[in-house]
């Protein structure tokens, strides 16, 4: 189960324990469905992701193209993945997310 939400440091997401293909509808739904066009700091939170697949790296793909489109101004957009156990670091690792997210 995926919840959302804001706070004074921008928009989070909170992912379940899987985060892949099964994931897909109602991780999109979380950031399509709100106005963040004002919106520039995302937080999505693995902390109870215990496991992530290649579909979890395209979704975290496509929400920074689509929420880029939106205002056109991507040096000012943040995306940062936190609470990511260590397999899932490895992942964006070799996938070199580390130059398009800000993995904490």
């Amino acid at each position: 189960m995926i919840s959302s939400g804001s706070a004074k440091h921008g928009y989070t997401i909170q992912l379940g324990t899987e985060f892949n293909f099964t994931a897909i509808d109602e991780f999109r739904a979380t950031y399509e469905s709100d106005d963040l066009s004002a919106c520039r700091n995302f937080r999505i939170d693995f902390k109870r992701t215990k496991y992530m697949d290649s579909s979890g790296l395209g979704m975290l793909i496509h929400m920074k193209k689509y929420l880029n489109k939106n205002e056109g101004i991507m040096d000012e957009l943040r995306i940062s993945l936190i609470n990511c156990n260590s397999r899932i670091k490895r992942i964006f690792e070799i996938a070199r997310f580390g130059d398009q997210f800000f993995i904490e």
